[in-house]
């Protein structure tokens, strides 16, 4: 069902096609359903960058002046954080 098919000719509501959206049948109602797998995905994601950045920010306030000789340690982190949301489709 599209969402043109949901409204009359004088853009009166459809019942019918409406009833069919709920029902989750049709284009429109495909496009609003993410699939759970994606989701979960997706927050698995952000978990891991959240873990990642508290670690750096660890690094640098536990370095005290010193974050230039962590910096390799910094770079491959951020690495990690990159090429994981480049895997899940995130970054261009």
């Amino acid at each position: 069902m599209s969402l043109e098919e949901c409204k009359g000719a004088v853009c009166a509501a459809n019942p019918e096609a409406i009833a069919a959206l709920l029902d989750g049948n049709g284009e429109l109602a495909a496009a609003l359903v993410v699939p759970e797998k994606d989701t979960q995905a997706l927050i698995d994601l952000a978990r891991y960058q959240h873990q990642v950045l508290s670690e750096i920010a660890t690094i640098l306030d536990d370095s005290q002046g010193f974050a230039e000789l962590m910096r390799e340690t910094i770079r491959i982190k951020c690495g990690f954080v990159l090429r994981a949301a480049a895997k899940a489709g995130l970054m261009s």
